[in-house]
């Protein structure tokens, strides 16, 4: 072990304002629903959309299903969009959804080590 403190990647998305933290959330969902099938806060028991069914679909088919849904709702993602977004939130988690442009300067936040 190094002796280096780590702060976790979800409790970095305080450093994000307060829209860009819920959009990062309301995608996180979406994300969830493409790698598991069902999104956060199924009902236990609740099976898959047809769509998004890992037994049945591959995920760039799910990939494409989410982006084709998405667009179709008025939020305008291309395929690979879906899929840069899911490989950000399997690196990163939660943070790797939201907006870095948007990130808050703070001195408070230093290396610990």
């Amino acid at each position: 072990m190094t002796g280096k403190k780590r702060v976790p990647p979800t409790a970095r998305i305080a450093e994000f304002p307060e829209a860009a933290a819920d959009q990062a959330r309301w995608c996180e969902g979406h994300i969830l629903e493409v790698l598991n099938g069902l999104p956060p806060g199924a009902p236990k028991g609740a099976k898959p959309r047809p769509e998004f069914d890992p037994r049945v679909h591959s995920l760039a088919q799910r990939e494409r299903a989410k982006a084709a849904e998405l667009t179709a709702a008025g939020h305008k993602v291309s395929t690979s969009g879906i899929k840069q977004r899911r490989q950000r939130y399997q690196r990163d988690g939660l943070v790797g959804l939201a907006d870095g442009r948007s990130a808050k300067k703070s001195s408070q936040l230093v290396s610990l080590r």
